[in-house]
């Protein structure tokens, strides 16, 4: 049946209508998205200066810090310059009051002109300590030193501190140099180890404050410092295989981002990148990548109720398309309709379709394709579902076995620091409900460095491994044994009685014996030293393993005096 003249040409009539409506509405929408654009990189672009100038404002400052002390440091030295002792404990107390004073500065140093350590002050936590101990400076070659006139200052690399955070990140630090001239002679160096956690804190927050996308700050080497992503940030202590370094996470803009002095923005699936690369002379001339992210979509909200008002008036000309064509479209709806739900059976499962179109057409013959095609999937189907299940149980198994393999150590098949980290949860819950108390026992080897080295890594394999045996023969079905690192053992024991400990230190102690007796492996009895604390919830879990490791420590400095 033909559509008359008089329908056609009404449907002609809204389809013109509606073209220069999209015309008009189109322009508007991407003159106004370009408007966005270029307001947002306005934006950032102010934030990429007031980060550089912060990043400026940091190092001045530490800079400024470093040559005050060497300053007073060379006016100390030559006013008292035959009381050495003097000087020292004078220039200790200033170098503890400055370090008490600047947060940022980890620790101070002043060190002779061959890298030994003459004051050493560091900061644990936010607490100073004069050092007892020195130890010599390797953190660049001495020679490079030796090469700075008076007043001059150094900035060696961004390195990480080996000691980690309460939130496990390790301290992002760098050593700012002075030398300290007596007599136009290099008489020694003012380190300061500063800190960067701070700076890229405030920088953090001053990403926070512009709201809408992510800053990334990257050092020389193009190493993550600041990532929205803590985890990919080179100070982090375990980044679980992530990337922390631009040219291995972002390879398309990671050379135009590190490049001399460069800017510029780059669209990459529904993200804005902008970047800018800064040389700063305060940094010794080292470059400072940035870059921000920012999904389009936030940025381009002011353009909705454009939008939304755009679609309103498209949906009200559609509906009047509708209203036109809906008396025109049942003759040619039903048998697509009837396929639909054919198609929809096929895919809810159901094979057994039967299409009823009784016109000699192209959809007749589609119909016929589409049964046939629900016999071959049926066919296909039942023999996917028996591969489905036995590749099912090929993973369930592979699934069984792998977290047997996370929890278990491989050579000693004790259990692992990640099962105990686990474990730690439910010893906590027991205490607090008051439902039980634990002791902990720390235990290893005694030279075990000397079998190692004198016997082999294998002998020394065997030894773990006896000993391992060892413990879990000695411990009861409630306690657990953990291998804690190396030749280092954890016996959690569930009883809140120091006998117990008593006792399972014994009955180790016995069996030890009775397999020196009778094995070949040593030619001596091999000995450990142990340490317990009983766990009540008085204080943390961690402090109440460190004591009983400190006591551990403190029974083999006697045993090696024997």
């Amino acid at each position: 049946m033909s559509i008359g003249i008089r329908k056609r040409l009404a449907i002609y009539i809204v389809i013109v209508s509606l073209i220069p409506l999209l015309i008009i509405g189109s322009f508007g929408y991407l003159s106004n998205r370009a408007t966005l654009e270029s307001y947002e990189q306005d934006k950032i672009h102010n934030l990429f200066k007031e980060t550089r100038e912060q990043l400026i404002k940091f190092f001045i400052r530490a800079r400024k810090d470093t040559q005050l002390l060497a300053d007073i440091t060379e006016y100390q030295v030559a006013f008292n310059a035959k009381q050495d002792d003097i000087v020292l404990d004078h220039l200790k107390r200033i170098y503890y009051s400055f370090s008490k004073q600047h947060i940022d500065y980890d620790k101070i140093k002043f060190i002779d002109t061959e890298g030994k350590e003459i004051i050493n002050i560091y900061k644990d936590t936010t607490i100073s300590y004069i050092s007892d101990k020195q130890y010599t400076f390797s953190n660049m070659n001495m020679q490079d030193l030796l090469k700075l006139k008076d007043k001059e200052v150094y900035i060696t690399n961004n390195y990480v501190e080996n000691e980690k955070d309460f939130l496990g990140f390790f301290k992002p630090v760098v050593d700012i140099i002075s030398p300290v001239y007596i007599d136009e002679e290099i008489n020694g160096y003012v380190v300061i180890t500063v800190n960067l956690k701070s700076v890229l804190k405030e920088l953090e927050n001053t990403m926070f404050r512009s709201g809408k996308g992510e800053l990334i700050l990257v050092d020389h080497n193009g190493n993550y410092l600041l990532h929205p992503i803590k985890e990919k940030e080179i100070f982090f202590s375990n980044n679980k295989g992530l990337n922390t370094n631009i040219y291995s996470d972002i390879p398309k803009i990671a050379s135009k981002v590190m490049s001399d002095d460069s800017k510029g923005t780059m669209y990459i699936g529904n993200k804005m990148f902008l970047w800018q690369s800064e040389t700063l002379h305060i940094l010794g001339n080292r470059r400072v990548g940035m870059l921000y992210t920012i999904d389009i979509d936030i940025y381009r909200k002011p353009l909705d109720r454009f939008k939304n008002i755009f679609i309103i008036v498209l949906l009200i000309a559609i509906v009047a398309l509708i209203i036109i064509g809906h008396f025109f479209s049942k003759m040619f709806t039903n048998p697509i309709y009837k396929i639909m739900n054919a198609v929809n059976d096929i895919g809810n499962g159901n094979f057994n379709v039967n299409i009823d179109i009784d016109r000699n057409n192209e959809l007749c013959s589609l119909s016929i394709e589409i049964t046939e095609m629900a016999c071959q999937l049926q066919k296909m189907y039942l023999n996917m579902e028996s591969i489905v299940d036995e590749r099912t149980k090929e993973l369930n198994d592979a699934k069984t076995e792998l977290e047997k393999m996370v929890i278990k150590d491989p050579l000693t098949n004790l259990y692992n620091r990640h099962y105990f980290n686990k474990f730690v949860k439910k010893i906590y819950k027991e205490v607090s409900n008051c439902a039980n108390k634990f002791v902990f026992i720390m235990l290893d080897v005694n030279s075990f460095k000397y079998i190692n080295d004198v016997y082999g890594h294998n002998v020394g394999d065997i030894v773990l491994v006896e000993l391992a045996n060892i413990l879990k023969n000695s411990a009861r079905k409630d306690d657990i044994v953990i291998r804690y690192g190396g030749d280092e053992f954890l016996i959690v024991l569930n009883s809140g009685k120091k006998e117990a400990a008593f006792k399972f230190i014994e009955r180790v102690n016995n069996k030890i014996d009775d397999w020196s007796k009778i094995s070949n492996v040593l030619d001596y009895r091999m000995s450990i030293s142990t340490g317990y604390d009983i766990y009540d919830g008085s204080i943390d879990i961690l402090d109440s393993i460190d004591k009983a490791d400190k006591m551990m420590y403190k029974n083999k400095m006697i045993n090696r005096k024997k």
